[in-house]
């Protein structure tokens, strides 16, 4: 007759083991983002670009690696910020950057025109 409390007893351990399981999961997902098939590894070993290089100023992208930002009336947004990340003083609006650059004081108030 133990076998039956012994089985009762087991399945809600099972189930707890399983939910930590998952949460260990979940709780490393983001650190090991640059390992997805998105993030393709460096080459030459660093993946940051040099600021000088950025004329809108420097964001991290989906992989958490340092790229140039979007400047006025380029494209960004997508699905995880694919398409890319608007500099300081703008904003994703249709999939393109609107506003001003606080960098370079360009701006695109194109988002006025944008019906979606």
């Amino acid at each position: 007759m133990r076998a039956p409390a012994a089985a009762s007893l087991s399945s809600p351990l099972l189930l707890l083991a399983a939910v930590v399981a998952l949460a260990l999961l979940l709780a490393a997902g983001p650190s090991r983002v640059a390992a997805s098939p998105l993030c393709p590894p460096c080459e030459g070993g660093s993946c940051d670009v040099d600021p000088a290089d950025c004329r809108h100023g420097v964001v991290r992208d989906h992989c958490g690696r340092q790229v140039c930002a979007k400047g006025p009336g380029q494209r960004c947004g997508g699905k995880g910020d694919l398409l890319g990340r608007c500099g300081e003083g703008m904003h994703c609006k249709c999939n393109r950057c609107a506003g001003c650059s606080l960098a370079t004081l360009e701006c695109d108030l194109s988002e006025f025109l944008c019906l979606s």
